[in-house]
């Protein structure tokens, strides 16, 4: 019985371990994706901000010919 366990055991610590192995590759690839969408991210955020002073300048522009 004793070595019946212990080949149980040895299976599931198997099949962690792949998991293990698994669930590591996910989270490297996820890094990996962080790591790309980084410089689109800050791209992005001037493209944004550009908007805003757009938007603004053309708020002045449109309360210069109403008023």
């Amino acid at each position: 019985m004793l070595h019946r366990d212990i080949g149980q055991v040895s299976v599931e610590v198997s099949l962690l371990r792949a998991d293990h192995q698994k669930l590591s590759d996910r989270v490297q690839e996820a890094e990996t994706v962080l790591t790309e969408l980084s410089p689109v991210q800050q791209e992005l955020t001037a493209t944004v901000l550009q908007l805003m002073e757009s938007v603004k300048w053309l708020e002045r522009g449109a309360e210069d010919a109403e008023g």
